[in-house]
């Protein structure tokens, strides 16, 4: 029975690994598409941030909210595989 634990505890933690890889992925895709829009408003001359009402400033502070969004996307995963991966320590080692 234990190593069918294991076994189980193992799968889901693959699961686990390969469905936070893609959330990852997701979210630093969509901070590149962010940042190059970002860097193409705020290029000399461009009156697009003018006609939408924004400032360089608004947009400075949405690449931080947004970086900063993208590294706590990027860290709890890694909480959740702590966790995972002592729960099959303790079965590993359980008698």
């Amino acid at each position: 029975m234990k190593n069918e634990d294991i076994i189980t505890e193992v799968k889901s933690l693959l699961d686990f690994i390969d469905e936070s890889r893609d959330k990852i992925s997701l979210e630093h895709d969509k901070f590149q598409i962010a940042l190059t829009n970002t860097l193409r408003l705020l290029e000399d001359g461009s009156p697009i941030i003018t006609k939408m009402k924004g400032s360089p400033d608004d947009l400075k502070a949405f690449l931080v909210r947004k970086s900063t969004e993208i590294r706590q996307t990027s860290l709890d995963p890694f909480d959740q595989l702590r966790i995972k991966v002592e729960s099959i320590r303790s079965l590993v080692q359980s008698p």
